[in-house]
């Protein structure tokens, strides 16, 4: 990746653009260093409390009344709700998919049309999960949403 600095003593804001060919892993962790809102998620594993790359994260699930942050091969329990993990998380691919799950969209392999208007979708670590009815127009209207975003300024 080739970097451009240039200083203009007369600018009242910095800024910076990015200009891609496609959206990248590496991108998407540039814009979320460069984001206004630094969101920062620990988890706890075996009482340790522990910092969490969002770009990790394959998807959130509520159980109990607690929240779970489900990484490659590990988990961890957090302490945001469903709603303000959705809220905060859904310009970086994350979207509500049932009751109890927000799915991060970059860790999704495939996606395969099931009985009843429900979806599943299978994740880059071989799990599945079943995008409920109800979340499915949502679902499909964001892969959308983020697509254009992930093509804009091409």
């Amino acid at each position: 990746m080739k970097i451009n600095l240039f200083q203009k003593k007369e600018l009242c804001e910095e800024y910076a653009d990015i200009y891609y060919r496609e959206m990248s892993e590496e991108i998407r962790n540039i814009c979320s260093i460069f984001g206004e809102k630094k969101f920062e998620l620990y988890g706890i594993d075996n009482e340790e409390k522990q910092l969490l790359s969002i770009q990790d994260i394959y998807y959130f699930e509520s159980v109990e009344k607690r929240t779970f942050a489900y990484m490659k091969t590990k988990v961890y329990q957090i302490q945001y709700n469903l709603a303000e993990l959705e809220d905060r998380l859904s310009e970086q691919g994350f979207i509500r998919i049932n009751k109890s799950v927000v799915i991060n969209i970059f860790k999704i392999k495939k996606i395969r049309s099931e009985l009843n208007m429900r979806v599943q979708a299978q994740l880059l670590n071989k799990e599945e999960i079943i995008i409920s009815r109800h979340y499915k127009t949502g679902f499909e209207k964001y892969l959308i949403k983020m697509r254009g975003v992930m093509h804009a300024n091409n």
